[in-house]
């Protein structure tokens, strides 16, 4: 997304970050982004080799990781703290293994687990990690991204009740694929928006509307919910607040 967040009815595209083999990642990464006209967001894959890995990653991330079997799963979170680091840093300036990551106290409960932050720093960020891919938001205000394959039918069904009541009966004369794709585009909306608060799934999914039609619904004043135009087999949202 080069330039400013146009608003909810057009989906966004995200730049697509890509390195060569042997290449250093920040190689990819754009030289102090322009914040000023809204939010950015980037993607990236997780599944390829990155130079110097450890020189962008903080002692933290090797100690979230470190408890994982999953040796692809694992390497891919690596990978994507290491693009989130070094988007971070290329915003604020600095190394990637220097950004201070932390976390605001839960909207819902107070609790140390609420939205992501940079500590001491006028910078808010998202980021969603699903098979491959992580995408990234970083914005100046509060921002929200989701990345979700498609639902299954079974789980798309389930769910749907447990979404906001326009969106449940919309949801409810849908089956099979029309289904699984209305009800995948309803969750990465409403989750998008629900990380955005820093509440997460904490928060009743059927308090806030936020579309299960083809455009995305602002669920509050202030407030903006837009499509993000994601790889074949994925589907993406972002939320962001005027300030």
């Amino acid at each position: 997304m080069g330039g400013g967040f146009a608003g909810s009815h057009r989906a966004v595209r995200p730049v697509e970050l890509r390195w060569s083999d042997g290449s250093d990642l920040r190689s990819a990464v754009p030289s102090q982004p322009d914040l000023t006209a809204g939010p950015l967001l980037w993607i990236s894959r997780t599944d390829g080799p990155v130079t110097g890995l450890a020189d962008l990653l903080g002692p933290e991330d090797m100690a979230d990781a470190e408890p994982m079997s999953d040796l692809l799963a694992r390497r891919r979170r690596l990978v994507g703290r290491a693009v989130l680091r070094t988007l971070l840093a290329a915003c604020l300036g600095g190394a990637p293994a220097d950004v201070r990551l932390a976390r605001e106290p839960c909207a819902h409960c107070g609790r140390p687990h609420g939205r992501p932050t940079v500590a001491g720093a006028p910078l808010e960020f998202s980021v969603s990690r699903s098979g491959p891919w992580v995408l990234v938001a970083v914005a100046r205000t509060a921002v929200g991204v989701d990345l979700e394959s498609k639902a299954s039918e079974e789980r798309a069904a389930a769910l749907a009740q447990r979404m906001h009541p326009a969106e449940a009966a919309y949801l409810s004369g849908l089956a099979g694929d029309r289904l699984r794709r209305a009800f995948t585009r309803t969750w990465v909306r409403k989750e998008a928006f629900l990380k955005a608060l820093g509440t997460g799934l904490a928060r009743d999914t059927r308090r806030d509307l936020v579309g299960a039609g083809p455009r995305p619904r602002s669920p509050q004043a202030g407030w903006a919910v837009a499509d993000v135009l994601a790889p074949r087999g994925w589907t993406a949202a972002l939320a962001v607040s005027a300030g």
